[in-house]
C-alpha cells in the first residue's frame, strides 16, 4: 500500500509480508519493529486485511517469506519497507528494548 497515496486510509504507515517464526510470544500492539539494532517503524496491524484491487499500491520486489506469512501493517515511514524486504525482523513490545539496554 503506497501511504503517500491521498485516497490511503492509513497514512503514514505501509504493509509488509511477514514470516511468523515458531515461538508462542503473540504480537503486542505498537511493538517496535527492528533490523539490525534499528527502529523501522510500530506493529500496528497483524494479519490486515487488504484488498490489492481497492487501494492503490506497489509492490517491493522480495522473496515470499518461507512458513506461514501474514501481512502486518507497520506505522512509519512507506520507504521503510524496501529497506526490510527479505530481511530478519524483531518485533519489541513498547519499552522493552529501553528497559533491557545497558
Amino acid at each position: 500500500m503506497d501511504a503517500s497515496d491521498a485516497e490511503c486510509p492509513h497514512q503514514g504507515s505501509f504493509l509488509l509480508r511477514a514470516a511468523v517464526g515458531d515461538s508462542r510470544m503473540r504480537w503486542v500492539p505498537q511493538s517496535e519493529l527492528v533490523a539490525d539494532g534499528q527502529v523501522y517503524g510500530r506493529l500496528a496491524h497483524w494479519d490486515f486485511p487488504f484488498d490489492p484491487t481497492k487501494i492503490a499500491h506497489r509492490v517491493v520486489a522480495a522473496p515470499e517469506p518461507e512458513g506461514r506469512a501474514v501481512l502486518v501493517r507497520v506505522e512509519g515511514p512507506p520507504e521503510h519497507a524496501e529497506l526490510l524486504a527479505g530481511r530478519e525482523l524483531e518485533a519489541w513490545p513498547p519499552g522493552l528494548r529501553e528497559h533491557l539496554a545497558p
